[in-house]
């Protein structure tokens, strides 16, 4: 697999590893001077205010003196962090113009734990984790912003672990469903790249291999697998959050509507493969159902006007004839434009799993009892969709 660009970049000249250097070195330079100039020369760094006769600070004269400004802050406050990289954010901040931000860099290999790594940094770092080849068999929840997770390959860097629903934990109580993820992340704007996160309970009910959420991850070059339940699209539905009060971390009831972007991937699973009430774009990924069952299970909410959409992806079928979808709450929504689709699947396409209210589309268009073809206004919505979420900022991403 190779690495997908990132949306929106400056020119990618000034960030070969030369120029990060030169840009390091000159940032650092202005930081130090700045510093000096405003314990020495305070007059420089304020004004006075004629009315009350008192300095007050000067404003910045332009949006890039802002940003240089808090970069010198944060550098100012952080200068005993060790490990600290100038790297670059594709969220774009002061009218354009990319903000230089720090970010720890760790590089673990398997016999590390990863969530003790995690937890040791303070929650407002921004973290960048380099994974180094071999099987992490660990279970993990991050709760980090703008958390960037990377291996060398998804054939190489293997987080795998085997819980399920139903399994006894030491206290005697048995798991739920929410409870058994190999890797659940919480924080907003991740990013996963070049990795495989499997969960191999094998076909022992619900285990969860990947559960967001967080809003805006992006998950890029990974193989996602499993058996039922193999990847979670966060939030809970509204009734679930209220069961799970008490029960599930905090941020693992929040009901707000998120986004997540899934390019160049691979999703093994059989049971409802793909599930929750979260928005996801799947471009030119690859999705297998490895037995009869459903591939999608989608609970959008009916104001949320779009749930699961795949988008030029090869969908396929390996064994049995299963379903592309059904809906786990009532306005489920899935959309599959121009796929291509391999190996036998149910005739009907679809299951209405007791719902009245679904959103289960093809375009092209292929005839089923559920699904209807897509009207011009709802291909002009559904371009704007998919343009929109290719061009959000999701995540950190280096070049």
């Amino acid at each position: 697999m190779t690495a997908i660009p990132c949306a929106k970049t400056i020119d990618k000249s000034c960030f070969n590893k030369r120029w990060m250097i030169i840009w390091a070195i000159a940032i650092r330079a202005f930081m130090k001077r700045a510093y000096f100039f405003q314990r020495t020369y305070p007059s420089i760094m304020t004004a006075k205010d004629n009315a009350t006769n008192k300095r007050i600070p000067n404003k910045p004269k332009d949006a890039m003196t802002a940003s240089m400004t808090m970069a010198t802050t944060d550098r100012i406050k952080r200068s005993n962090v060790l490990n600290l990289l100038i790297v670059k954010t594709i969220t774009p901040a002061y009218n354009g113009v990319e903000r230089v931000i720090h970010m720890i860099d760790l590089t673990l290999s398997p016999d590390d734990d990863i969530q003790k790594q995690l937890d040791m940094i303070p929650m407002g770092e921004r973290i960048h984790m380099s994974l180094s080849p071999g099987v992490y068999r660990q279970k993990i929840v991050t709760r980090h912003h703008d958390l960037l997770i990377t291996g060398t390959s998804a054939e190489e860097v293997i987080i795998v672990y085997d819980d399920h629903a139903g399994r006894r934990q030491t206290q005697g109580l048995k798991m739920m469903t929410f409870e058994t993820p190999t890797l659940s992340v919480l924080g907003d704007r991740t990013t996963l790249m070049n990795l495989t996160i499997a969960n191999d309970a094998g076909p022992k009910g619900q285990a969860i291999a990947l559960a967001l959420y967080g809003d805006r991850t992006t998950v890029l070059n990974t193989l996602v697998t499993g058996h039922q339940d193999t990847l979670f699209i966060g939030p809970l539905p509204k009734d679930l959050c209220i069961r799970y009060t008490g029960f599930l971390d905090e941020r693992m009831l929040r009901s707000d509507p998120s986004s997540h972007l899934f390019q160049a991937c691979e999703i093994r699973g059989d049971v409802d493969v793909i599930f929750g009430a979260g928005s996801a774009l799947f471009d030119q990924c690859w999705v297998i159902a490895l037995g009869n069952g459903y591939l999608c299970a989608p609970a959008t909410p009916m104001e949320v006007p779009f749930g699961f959409v795949f988008k030029d992806s090869d969908i396929e079928s390996l064994k049995g004839e299963p379903y592309l979808a059904r809906p786990w709450r009532s306005g489920g929504a899935v959309l599959f434009q121009g796929c291509r689709f391999k190996g036998t699947f149910h005739e009907d396409r679809f299951h209405h799993w007791d719902k009245r209210e679904h959103r289960l589309v093809e375009n092209p268009y292929v005839q089923s009892l559920l699904s209807k073809p897509l009207s011009k206004e709802e291909a002009a919505r559904l371009d704007a969709f998919v343009e929109r979420m290719k061009a959000a900022p999701y995540g950190i991403r280096r070049n």
